[in-house]
This record gives structure tokens, C-alpha cells and sequence, in this order.
């Protein structure tokens, strides 16, 4: 029983959490995209919700690299949740030519390159998905073959939450 009425006083601090920042994002527009773990005089861990971002769609694209390419990306923040993530890799040594399912024809005479392009564009595509559903960079792991791209998420997505802040 004693644990019934832990559990029920844990959710109904959750619940307010989440309607005080909903409170909150109609006065200035903030929303919830972080959660952090705190302690009840229970001794059990809640949820707090940190509103941090601002609602909205935001663009972001980095110069050049020292190889010649710009990661685009676009990220939108609504109701507390990072709902959409869009992002690309483009050579701006070949006329920005994307890094698609294509881009390895580059390296068709070259196998080793051929095949780590392939791995990077196949282990790539995940990266978007995984921000949706975890709401947290810090979750977006590298997948095996795809370091680089992983990097080039990161790194952008990090602008575009810079600039929702």
C-alpha cells in the first residue's frame, strides 16, 4: 500500500511539473525539452521538466569543413517536443552535391572509400529518429561505420538548439 500511495504522489508531481511549464510557455513561449531527476521527501526520483526552448522551426547550416562539406539541418520545437529533424550533408566541391544513397558513385574507383561512404549514408539515417524519440542528443549514439556522420549531426543539431534557446 505504501508504495501504491509513493508511486500515485511521484505521477501527480510529474503531472504538475508538466502543467506549470505548460503555464509557463503561454506567458514567454518556452518549451520543455530537457528533463532532469530530483528528489521527493520520499526519497523516490521525479521528473523536472525544464523549459529551455523556444516553439518554432529553426534552419541552421555550417560552412564548409576542411573537406569541402556543409551540413544543413532544420529542427522544430512544438508543444514541448522536438517534433521534426531534418538534416544533410553537402560536398561543396562537387556543386553541393548531397550525401545520399547516391554520393558513393564519387568513389566508385576507390573500394575503401566506395564501401565507407555506403556505411556512413546506411548508418546515418537512423540519427533523426532516435533525436525524435529520445529528445536528447547525449542518446544519439554512433552507429558502426557512421562515426563521421554521427559527428555532423551532433554538431548541427547543437546549432539549431543553440538558436532555440
Amino acid at each position: 500500500m505504501k508504495k501504491k500511495i509513493i508511486v500515485f504522489v511521484s505521477c501527480l508531481l510529474f503531472i504538475i511539473s508538466l502543467i506549470g511549464c505548460s503555464k509557463q510557455k503561454s506567458q514567454n513561449s518556452l518549451l520543455p525539452v530537457e528533463a532532469v531527476s530530483t528528489q521527493t521527501t520520499a526519497g523516490e526520483n521525479t521528473p523536472e521538466v525544464s523549459c529551455k526552448y523556444k516553439d518554432g522551426t529553426y534552419e541552421v547550416e555550417t560552412e564548409p569543413d576542411n573537406e569541402g562539406y556543409i551540413t544543413k539541418g532544420t529542427l522544430t520545437i512544438k508543444e514541448g517536443i522536438i517534433t521534426e529533424v531534418d538534416w544533410g550533408l553537402f560536398d561543396s566541391n562537387l556543386d553541393n552535391k548531397p550525401f545520399d544513397e547516391n554520393y558513393a558513385e564519387v568513389f566508385v574507383n576507390n573500394k575503401a572509400f566506395f564501401d565507407q561512404s555506403q556505411s556512413d549514408w546506411t548508418g546515418s539515417r537512423g540519427y533523426s529518429s532516435k533525436f525524435i524519440e529520445t529528445q536528447d542528443l547525449e542518446k544519439v549514439d554512433a552507429v558502426t561505420g557512421a562515426t563521421w556522420t554521427n559527428e555532423k549531426f551532433i554538431e548541427i543539431m547543437k546549432l539549431a538548439l543553440k538558436k532555440a534557446e
